[in-house]
């Protein structure tokens, strides 16, 4: 080895070296972040009733409820128990389930739609006797197109707007408040 190829090597060494030293300070200053809920420390466990539905669609009630505990249990963040053994309750009433055209083939023939559903909820903390938040407006939507039937679509299409109004729902829970 030469000399300058000596000094290469020194070179890369120390480059690596101081690197790995700025790397391990800026992780080691990351040590109080970390990803999580914004929930009190004494929140655990949810109760989630049966919306209620102030809608016209029949069972939406029983899916939109359903979709916020699955979401809750993808989430994990709070376990779902029954209203008696819950750290907060959830109510929610669905005030609004909108299916809006959104495309047309012709001049009035609608080929895509946008389903919207909007809830009002309610985070009550039941050891404090507070609600965390109220009457907050969430909402979840999905767009879906014409194929074999207006209600056929629809009734499949249901689903994801459901899951997306979960996914706002249960942000809103462990996040957004």
């Amino acid at each position: 080895m030469t000399g300058q190829e000596d000094a290469r090597t020194m070179r890369r060494a120390w480059l690596l070296t101081v690197g790995l030293v700025v790397i391990t300070a800026v992780a080691g200053g990351c040590g109080g972040y970390s990803v999580g809920t914004l929930l009190p420390e004494h929140i655990k466990t949810i109760a989630v009733p049966v919306f209620v539905n102030e809608t016209d669609e029949p069972n939406l009630e029983i899916q939109a409820t359903n979709a916020v505990i699955n979401g809750l249990a993808t989430d994990g963040t709070l376990r779902v128990v029954p209203d008696d053994e819950a750290d907060v309750v959830l109510t929610v009433r669905i005030i609004k389930y909108e299916r809006k055209a959104i495309r047309y083939t012709g001049a009035t023939q609608p080929a895509e739609y946008r389903v919207t559903v909007t809830v009002l909820a309610t985070l009550h903390d039941t050891r404090e006797g507070t609600d965390l938040w109220t009457d907050n407006r969430l909402s979840g939507s999905t767009e879906f197109i014409v194929r074999a039937g207006l209600p056929a679509s629809e009734a499949r299409a249901r689903p994801e707007a459901l899951e997306d109004l979960a996914h706002d729902v249960v942000e809103h829970i462990v996040e957004g408040w």
